[in-house]
C-alpha cells in the first residue's frame, strides 16, 4: 500500500466520505471504545476459576439482558460430537477424516 489508513482517511473525509480503518481482533480488543459499547466484556470463568476477557453478546436486550458465562469451545471441540450424532457419520469415517486431516 502506499498511503496508510490515516491518509486515507484525512482525503476522503473532507469530502464527505466516511472513512475509518479496519481493526483486527487484537486491536479492537485494545480499543477502549469496543469496551465502553460492551464488545468485549470480563466475566468469572468457573471453568478457568478467575476473570477473563470474553467477546460481549451481539445484542443488548433492556428486558432480558443477557450475560457470558462460559469460555466458548475450543476449535474441534464438538466436531465428533457432530459428525456421529447429528450428521450420522460413523467412528469408521471420523477416523478417516482425522487421518486425511480434514478434522481436529
Amino acid at each position: 500500500a502506499k498511503r496508510t489508513a490515516v491518509e486515507w482517511m484525512e482525503r476522503w473525509r473532507p469530502l464527505g466520505i466516511a472513512a475509518s480503518p479496519i481493526a483486527n481482533l487484537e486491536e479492537l480488543a485494545n480499543d477502549p471504545q469496543a469496551w465502553d459499547n460492551d464488545y468485549f466484556v470480563q466475566t468469572y470463568c468457573e471453568e478457568v476459576q478467575r476473570e477473563v476477557n470474553v467477546r460481549g453478546l451481539p445484542i443488548g436486550l433492556s428486558k432480558t439482558p443477557g450475560s457470558v458465562r462460559t469460555l466458548g469451545p475450543e476449535l474441534g471441540q464438538h466436531t465428533e460430537e457432530i459428525l456421529t450424532e447429528t450428521l450420522g457419520y460413523s467412528w469408521e469415517q471420523v477416523v478417516e477424516l482425522k487421518e486425511q486431516g480434514a478434522i481436529l
